[in-house]
């Protein structure tokens, strides 16, 4: 429990009261980083193309009408007053169920953009997961680094009295102040990386990091619902709709026009007046057909073959992402002896000094060891967590139903 202590009070230190205040949901921070992601942007944009698509599907005609009109005459062959007006109204005609096939179409389509949203969205997450975590690790060693200048002030002023006083030579003070100006560089440069983690995190997410966000423990076990999965089966699902809008779109639309003609032959004669009809039946070639199937066919065949690599890179992720979970739980605990270790050190060296029978260099050199231990401490807890939410992420768990709460004391 005392490393989360230290992570909130780090997070006090630069993001401030009023900051966190914005940030302890882990909703909020998800929602604003998908808010500034341009890919999300642009699928959700999509959108309003599909169904404006879908709407166009369930008008009168598929395409707008189209007028024409003509003006014949012999000025050039003898003028014998031959004039002739043409005027034509005419619309495409839909072929036999191509509006429903197409509205079919973009219902998959609609079905496939939602499931490249939630890939999108997943992607996103594990952005600021890593962001996140990176973060937890600089605000964690700032803390430490911040507690060994504390003891380092102490033993300063300690040691000064003591000199002041004639009990312990100059010498003494002086390596005590090099591990006081030790110490001071380094929470400077602690400071700096963990600015940095959190401008970085703000840009990616515009909060400020959460305090209480933490991966939960879930089986490492792959299914049919990961995003990746479900996306390229939905892209299937979109090429067997326009395959069979394909077979109703084999030839281009058929038209139907109204005609209206006035003419007359010579100039004293009276003007002729015809009403007719129009139609233009297109027939089906596979010169025209043939490249848009195979076209198809080839997205087809692409988003299955994508569909079963993606299961073997699914797999090998859960895999790799199971080991470094693994492998951190072990470097955790490893780390934990090695911290418990070097306090048992300190505590004799400091005895021994106390007692005139130690030498301060190895009080000095003790506390440092502490210290070290201590953030290699951090680490590898903190690390633990963020190997639990790559593993999460290689599931295709997204953080966002997950309320945030308090972690559990260690």
């Amino acid at each position: 429990m005392q490393w989360l202590w230290l992570c909130i009070l780090a997070l006090s230190v630069f993001g401030g009261p009023a900051r966190l205040a914005h940030a302890e949901d882990i909703r909020h921070v998800l929602e604003s980083a998908w808010a500034r992601n341009a890919e999300i942007a642009a699928l959700t944009a999509r959108r309003a193309e599909i169904l404006a698509r879908k709407r166009a599907a369930g008008r009168l005609t598929p395409g707008p009408p189209a007028l024409g009109v003509g003006h014949l005459n012999d000025y050039v062959t003898g003028d014998d007053g031959y004039r002739e007006y043409d005027v034509e109204l005419g619309t495409p005609l839909w072929l036999p169920g191509e509006g429903t096939a197409i509205r079919r179409v973009a219902d998959a389509e609609l079905v496939q953009l939602d499931a490249e949203l939630a890939v999108a969205r997943l992607a996103v997450a594990g952005a600021v997961r890593d962001a996140y975590w990176r973060f937890r690790l600089a605000a964690g060693a700032v803390e430490v680094a911040r507690r060994r200048l504390n003891a380092a002030r102490a033993l300063q002023s300690d040691l000064d009295r003591q000199v002041r006083a004639g009990q312990m030579a100059r010498a003494d003070l002086l390596l005590s102040v090099a591990e006081t100006a030790d110490a001071r560089s380094i929470l400077s440069t602690e400071e700096a990386s963990a600015t940095q983690a959190r401008l970085a995190f703000h840009a990616l997410t515009g909060a400020e990091p959460p305090v209480d966000f933490i991966e939960p423990e879930v089986p490492a076990q792959t299914d049919a619902n990961h995003p990746r999965r479900i996306a390229l089966r939905r892209t299937v699902d979109v090429t067997e709709a326009a395959a069979r809008l394909l077979k109703v779109q084999d030839r281009d639309s058929p038209e139907v026009a109204l005609l209206g003609v006035v003419e007359r032959q010579l100039y004293n004669e009276p003007y002729d007046k015809r009403i007719g009809v129009r139609v233009v039946i297109p027939f089906a070639t596979e010169g025209r057909n043939e490249p848009r199937r195979k076209a198809n066919e080839v997205e087809r065949t692409r988003a299955l073959a994508e569909l079963r690599t993606a299961d073997y890179q699914i797999q090998a992720e859960v895999g790799k992402a199971e080991a470094d979970v693994a492998s951190a739980k072990e470097r955790e605990t490893l780390a934990e002896e090695r911290y418990r270790a070097f306090a048992e050190r300190l505590d004799l060296v400091e005895r021994s000094v106390r007692v005139g029978e130690g030498a301060l260099v190895e009080l000095v050199r003790a506390r440092a060891n502490l210290f070290e231990a201590d953030v290699a401490r951090l680490q590898s807890q903190i690390a633990v967590m963020q190997a639990r939410s790559r593993l999460n992420q290689a599931l295709g768990l997204d953080p966002w139903s997950w309320a945030p709460t308090k972690e559990a004391e260690r």
